[in-house]
C-alpha cells in the first residue's frame, strides 16, 4: 500500500483533531517516528492497525474509522489535481462506477506497484446498482465505502446509500457484494426509448478479417468455447508460436486484471473493463524485475503481459481481445524482438515506450530525494524525542511531577514557577556570619510564601550559595598570607 493512503490519513487527523491525537495514534499503532512517503510502499496491515488504535482514542468502532478513513483520501486525492482523472471518468455516478478499474489502470503510470482491487457493476436500475468489489486485501470494506460515498457527493452532488449484501473473506483476498442505492439518471433500460438499438443506424460494409488483423496486429480471437480462431502477426511473432489456432485461450494465459475468473459469461458481462493477461510458457525461464504492472517483471522473453479492452464481434460469434504488450522501455523492446513499425500508431504505445527511459530516471531520482529528506526527518525526530526526555528529567528533578504535568500541559508558568534573586548582595559584609545570616532569613521569608501559596518545593539555585563559596576561598587565602 502505497504511503499516498497513510499520508491522507495523516493529514486530515491533524486537522480535525491535531497533531498530539495524531502522535498518541501512532504510538498506539506501534508505529512511532514514521514519516510516510508518497511513492514508498508500507505494509496494508499498517492502516488497519492505525484504525484500530484511532478507534480506541477516539472511542469510535472501527468501521466507522474505515468509512473516515476512505472519505479522507478522496478529499486528500483532490490536493494533487487526480480529481480531474474522476471528474472525467463518466458524465454521471452511473458511468464513474464502470470506469473505476480503468481509473486505476491510468494511475498504475505513476505508481507501478499499486495492487488495485476490482469494480464490476453487475447489475442496474433506475434506483441504483449491484456492485462487485474483490481484492486481495481484506479489512477494507468499509474503507471503500467512504470512497464511494465521498466521490459520489464531492463530484457528482449525489447522495448514495450502500448497503453490504454479502461479504466473503479467505486467504486469497475478499468478495463483497455492495447495493448502492441513488438516483441513476443515467440508467437506460435495454429496450427502452432513447436506446442505440432503436435508432436506425446505416449500413457499413463488411470487414475482412486479413483488414482487421493489419488494424489490431496484437489482437488474439476466440470463440465461446475459449478456443483461439485468429491472431494478429505482431502477436505470433512477440510470442515466437505459429500454432496457437486452436488452443485453449485458459491454457496459455492467466487472467491479471479484473480479478474474476476466466470464463466467457464474465467476459461478455465485462467488455467495458481493461482486461491484462500474463501469457505463459511452460518452457519460460526465471523472470527479471521490471517496473509494470504490480512491480513484477514481463522482461523475459518468453513471458509477456498484454492489456487491452475485450469486443464481442457479433458476425463472427467470437471475442476479439484489442491488446498492446506492455513495454517499459527500450530494453524491453529489444528481449522481445518488437520493433517500433509492430506497434499500434493510432494509441500512445510508441510514445509511452520512447519515454519511458526518461521518464523512469527523472521518477527515481526524485524518489532517491524524497527518500533522503524522510530519512533526515525522522533522525530529527528521534533527536528531538531524546532531547525532550533530557528536558523532562531535568524539569522532575527541580519540581514535583504534579507542577512539571502542569507546565507540560501549558499552564501559566507563572502560578506554578517563582524566582527570587538577592539584589545588592555585593554589598554584604565579608563575615561569614552576616552572610549566612541574610541566607536564613531570606529561607524563613522564602517557606512563609511556600507555605501560603501551597508550593511544594522550594531551592536556592545560586547566589548566595555561590558567595558563600567565593568568601569561603578569599578567607583560605588570607589565612595562608598571614602564616
Amino acid at each position: 500500500m502505497y504511503g499516498l493512503l497513510f499520508e491522507s490519513v495523516q493529514m486530515y487527523i491533524k486537522q480535525d483533531y491535531g497533531d498530539e491525537l495524531w502522535a498518541a495514534v501512532l504510538e498506539q499503532a506501534g508505529l512511532p517516528q514514521v514519516v510516510f512517503q508518497l511513492h514508498k510502499t508500507y505494509p496494508d496491515e499498517w492502516m488497519l492497525n492505525l484504525a484500530k488504535s484511532a478507534a480506541q482514542v477516539l472511542g469510535n468502532q472501527v468501521n466507522d474509522v474505515m468509512f473516515y478513513f476512505g472519505t479522507c483520501f478522496v478529499s486528500f486525492f483532490t490536493k494533487f489535481n487526480y480529481d480531474q482523472i474522476l471528474r472525467l471518468a463518466g458524465r454521471n455516478y452511473r458511468d464513474f462506477l464502470n470506469e473505476i478499474d480503468n481509473v486505476h489502470e491510468t494511475m498504475r503510470f505513476s505508481y507501478p506497484k499499486m495492487q488495485s482491487p476490482s469494480f464490476i457493476v453487475q447489475s442496474e436500475d433506475r434506483n441504483g446498482c449491484i456492485l462487485i468489489y474483490r481484492s486481495m486485501r481484506t479489512g477494507f470494506t468499509y474503507y471503500v465505502i467512504g470512497q464511494l460515498v465521498q466521490c459520489a457527493r464531492v463530484f457528482f452532488d449525489v447522495s448514495v446509500d450502500i448497503a453490504v449484501l454479502e461479504e466473503i473473506s479467505s486467504e486469497e483476498g475478499c468478495h463483497v457484494t455492495f447495493r448502492l442505492t441513488f438516483d441513476n439518471r443515467g440508467y437506460v433500460p435495454p429496450n427502452g426509448r432513447g436506446s442505440m438499438m432503436n435508432l436506425d443506424l446505416a449500413t457499413y460494409p463488411e470487414v475482412k478479417s486479413s483488414t482487421f488483423f493489419k488494424i489490431f496486429p496484437f489482437c488474439v480471437v476466440f470463440n465461446s468455447h475459449m478456443r483461439i480462431i485468429g491472431c494478429g502477426s505482431s502477436l505470433t511473432s512477440l510470442l515466437k508460436s505459429e500454432d496457437l489456432l486452436g488452443r485453449t485461450v485458459t491454457e496459455l494465459v492467466s487472467l491479471r486484471r479484473p480479478l474474476v475468473d476466466f470464463t466467457w459469461n464474465n467476459i461478455m458481462c465485462l467488455q467495458r473493463v481493461i482486461f491484462e493477461l500474463e501469457w505463459r510458457n511452460e518452457s519460460a525461464g526465471p523472470v527479471r524485475s521490471s517496473t509494470l504492472g504490480d512491480g513484477q517483471s514481463v522482461k523475459n522473453g518468453k513471458r509477456r503481459l498484454l492489456r487491452g479492452q475485450m469486443k464481442f464481434i457479433k458476425d463472427w460469434n467470437a471475442m476479439a481481445f484489442l491488446c498492446t504488450p506492455l513495454l517499459g522501455d527500450l530494453d524491453d523492446m529489444l528481449q522481445a524482438g518488437v520493433y517500433l513499425h509492430d506497434l499500434n500508431m493510432f494509441d500512445n504505445s510508441r510514445d509511452l515506450v520512447m519515454t519511458g527511459t526518461q521518464r523512469a530516471s527523472d521518477l527515481e531520482y526524485s524518489m532517491e530525494k524524497q527518500t533522503a529528506w524522510s530519512k533526515q526527518i525522522e533522525d530529527t525526530l528521534f533527536r528531538l524525542d531524546k532531547a525532550r526526555e533530557e528536558s523532562e528529567k531535568l524539569i522532575n528533578s527541580m519540581l514535583t511531577k504534579s507542577i512539571a504535568d502542569r507546565l507540560k500541559r501549558g499552564d501559566d508558568p507563572l502560578t506554578t514557577l517563582a524566582f527570587m534573586r538577592a539584589l545588592k548582595s555585593r554589598e554584604f559584609s565579608l563575615l561569614s556570619i552576616d552572610l549566612a545570616r541574610k541566607f536564613n532569613e531570606r529561607c524563613l521569608l522564602l517557606a512563609v510564601i511556600n507555605h501560603r501559596a501551597s508550593v511544594s518545593k522550594g531551592r536556592s539555585l545560586k547566589g548566595i550559595a555561590t558567595k558563600l563559596e567565593s568568601l569561603r576561598t578569599r578567607v583560605n587565602i588570607a589565612r595562608k598570607n598571614s602564616k
